[in-house]
């Protein structure tokens, strides 16, 4: 079944990523009329996410957030799917990077890095990175689809740009092999959304919520001595984007447990407050709230 669906989709997907950015944009505007206006595509969520986030607004500019936030939404869709097709030429002229020397110097001195993004702005074209002066093997952390073909697809588009998608659950080992053998490389990993009731162990302050949070980025980067930096993306104009690279942690084996995250949460947070429409607020961000309890281990 996995495969007749691929089958039957990849050919609307190939075709959609061979149209211009202009016919994309139509498309877009036609899409969000539809999974907004008649739909309503997780509407309920989005609406108490920002309401969570913003109480202070009042009613009408939370629905301009909501608003903004399914067109941009809709846009990030058909960016991700022209992601198949995509020339290296164009995607650098539309994700730009401002200080690559912030990692270039880093892999000078044989250090590995860690980059943490978010889901915010479109996060799928952070493969441009790699044609900025980065010299590291450059390696995507994700979770792996239920359906094969889809997933040998997402991996064999990625590594045309020479970034290599790894499963969450084998990431841990690849950089521990790449350390023992004392090879450098550069690590992408997105790690904002809610963890599993089971792992909500790790709590911050964000957006004014007791909030469970993944530390595994943290607990790399402090165990392999592993530097640390955000990916701060921002929206120049309609499918365009700059990233700058902001230093968390250079020497995270000299930072107290809980100051990676902290500080990831923090940059991420900053960025939220100043467009918050860009922000994936269709997950489920705070379903965990009623967890939380003070004797758990947590970070304010």
């Amino acid at each position: 079944m996995q495969r007749l669906l691929f089958i039957i989709s990849y050919p609307f997907i190939f075709l959609i990523s061979k149209l211009p950015f202009k016919v994309l944009y139509v498309l877009s505007d036609v899409f969000y009329l539809i999974i907004y206006k008649l739909i309503g595509y997780r509407r309920n969520v989005v609406k108490n996410n920002i309401q969570i986030a913003f109480p202070e607004k009042s009613k009408d500019e939370r629905i301009e957030i909501e608003k903004r936030f399914y067109k941009h939404f809709c846009d990030l869709i058909f960016e991700t799917i022209k992601t198949y097709s995509i020339s290296k030429k164009e995607l650098v002229n539309r994700f730009k990077i401002t200080n690559p020397d912030v990692i270039t110097k880093l892999e000078n001195k044989g250090k590995s890095v860690i980059y943490m993004c978010a889901h915010y702005n479109n996060y799928e074209w952070i493969l441009a990175l790699r044609f900025f002066g980065m010299k590291n093997t450059s390696y995507g952390v994700y979770k792996s689809l239920k359906n094969k073909s889809f997933d040998k697809l997402l991996k064999r588009s990625r590594s045309k740009f020479q970034t290599y998608l790894i499963d969450k659950n084998y990431i841990a080992k690849k950089m521990a092999e790449n350390k023992l053998k004392n090879k450098s490389a550069n690590y992408g990993m997105i790690a904002d959304q809610s963890p599993k009731r089971k792992h909500a162990k790790y709590w911050v302050e964000f957006m004014g919520q007791k909030t469970p949070v993944f530390t595994g980025s943290e607990l790399l980067a402090r165990r392999l001595d592993i530097a640390v930096v955000y990916m701060k993306i921002e929206k120049i104009s309609r499918g365009y984007y700059k990233a700058e690279l902001q230093p968390i942690a250079l020497q995270p084996k000299k930072t107290q447990e809980g100051d990676v995250t902290k500080s990831y949460f923090q940059k991420l947070e900053n960025q939220i407050l100043e467009k918050p429409e860009y922000y994936l607020w269709s997950h489920k961000r705070w379903k965990h709230k009623d967890l939380f309890k003070p004797e758990l281990h947590y970070f304010f």
